[in-house]
């Protein structure tokens, strides 16, 4: 009965295999044919069809839910921020570095600029788009074409035939690599 191709006459599990089993050792087997053993095998059988069914319907919430959550986020509209209008002015004193120009961070807020007088090599600046101030980054002499980090905790900058970063937080200037000659960056101060 466990290989009948009929799954409704068929045993549902070894458990009810070891009972027909035992039932046959025990010499109070029914008849395969009886209506007793079909009735048992249909019940177990719509039991596992139940079964089935909430683990669908519970899988089509999930869905649902899901689809609801996803299309929300898709359509909810952005916090909109006020627009910033921000101007370097620059004393006569002071020269700023044409290769690169300035960059802004990835949040918005800041500014960095190659700048400083004009009898010094220029330097990073560092400036908030919500102050008129600049700051100046200490060990970043003959600087150019600053980029910011992803994270926006360092500068990224060419001095001297080299990559280097210099640590916000800290200060710290980094040397990443030597530039190979005549190679990415073009006449650097």
């Amino acid at each position: 009965r466990c290989l009948r191709k009929d799954r409704r006459t068929r045993l549902p599990d070894i458990g009810a295999a070891r009972l027909e089993l035992q039932d046959v050792l025990s010499g109070t087997a029914a008849d395969p044919a009886d209506a007793d053993g079909r009735a048992a095998t249909t019940a177990e059988m719509q039991r596992l069809t139940r079964e089935r069914g909430l683990w669908v319907a519970a899988f089509l919430v999930a869905a649902a839910v899901a689809a609801i959550l996803g299309v929300r986020q898709v359509t909810q509209t952005p916090r909109a921020r006020p627009a910033l209008h921000f101007s370097l002015d620059m004393s006569d004193e002071v020269r700023v570095s044409s290769w690169g120009g300035p960059a802004v961070s990835p949040d918005g807020l800041r500014v960095a600029f190659v700048a400083g007088p004009t009898d010094e090599p220029p330097r990073l600046m560092i400036r908030s788009l919500q102050s008129r101030a600049s700051r100046a980054l200490s060990g970043t002499e003959g600087a150019a074409g600053p980029f910011w980090s992803p994270d926006g905790k360092s500068l990224g900058y060419f001095a001297g035939r080299e990559l280097r970063k210099v640590s916000l937080a800290s200060g710290d200037v980094q040397r990443i690599c030597t530039l190979p000659p005549g190679g990415l960056v073009p006449a650097l101060p």
